[in-house]
C-alpha cells in the first residue's frame, strides 16, 4: 500500500517519529511543570546556534508568501480593524472638543449640514470607506510580502527573527508547553499515529 511504501522510504526517521509521538504526552506533562525560562532549559551552544541562524538571510519567494498570507480570513480581520479605526477617527473628528460650551461652531455647522443633506451622503461616505479599506488591505498584504522577501531588508528581517526568538527564550517552559498542548491535542496525535502506522 502507499502507506507501507511511505514507511519503507522513510525508514528510521518514521520509527523515531512514532517514538516521539508515543512519548509526547509524558514529555508534555513534565514540561507543563517546568517554571524555568526556555533559555535556561537549553544548552548554551544551542542558544548561540539558534541566535546565529535566526540572523542569517533567508530567500523567500514573494509571490508564494503573498499567496499564503492573502487569505479571506486575514482580509476580513484587517478590514474589521481598519473600519473600526476609521469609524473612531470620524467620530472624534465630528466632535473634536466635546459637547456644550466647548463645542466648535465650525464643526457644529458641518454636522448640521451633513445631517440636512440626508442619508444619501452617509451611504456615499460608507461606500467610499469600504472601497478605501479594500484597497488598503490589498496594499498592506502586498507590502508585507515585499517587506519579508526584499533582500534589501535582510538585516531588518534578521533582527525581527532574533527578537521573536528572544521572546521565546524569555518565555517560561510551562507557558510554551500549554500552547503546544493546545495545538497537539490527543486527537491530533492519534490521527498522526494512525497515518504513519
Amino acid at each position: 500500500s502507499s502507506r507501507q511504501q511511505a514507511n519503507s522510504l522513510c525508514g528510521a526517521p518514521m520509527i523515531e517519529l512514532k517514538s516521539v509521538l508515543a512519548e509526547w504526552p509524558t514529555t508534555l506533562a513534565k514540561l507543563a511543570q517546568d517554571k524555568r525560562k526556555f533559555r535556561e532549559a537549553l544548552p548554551e551552544s544551542l542558544r548561540e546556534f539558534l541566535t546565529q541562524e535566526a540572523s542569517r538571510p533567508v530567500r523567500l519567494n514573494e509571490e508564494l508568501v503573498l499567496r499564503l498570507i492573502d487569505q479571506p480570513g486575514v482580509r476580513d480581520f484587517l478590514r474589521e480593524v481598519l473600519v473600526k479605526l476609521i469609524e473612531d477617527f470620524l467620530n472624534k473628528w465630528s466632535n473634536p472638543l466635546g459637547e456644550g460650551k466647548l463645542a466648535s461652531g465650525v464643526f457644529a455647522k458641518a454636522r448640521g449640514l451633513l445631517g440636512a443633506m440626508g442619508g444619501s451622503v452617509s451611504q456615499e461616505i460608507e461606500k467610499r470607506v469600504t472601497e478605501y479599506v479594500s484597497l488598503a488591505v490589498t496594499q498592506v498584504l502586498s507590502a508585507t510580502a515585499h517587506r519579508l522577501c526584499d533582500p534589501a531588508n535582510d538585516a531588518l528581517n534578521g533582527q525581527l527573527r532574533k527578537d521573536i526568538l528572544e521572546t521565546l527564550l524569555q518565555s517560561q517552559v510551562d507557558e510554551l508547553a500549554q500552547q503546544a498542548a493546545a495545538f497537539l491535542t490527543k486527537e491530533r496525535l492519534d490521527a498522526i499515529s494512525k497515518i504513519i502506522r
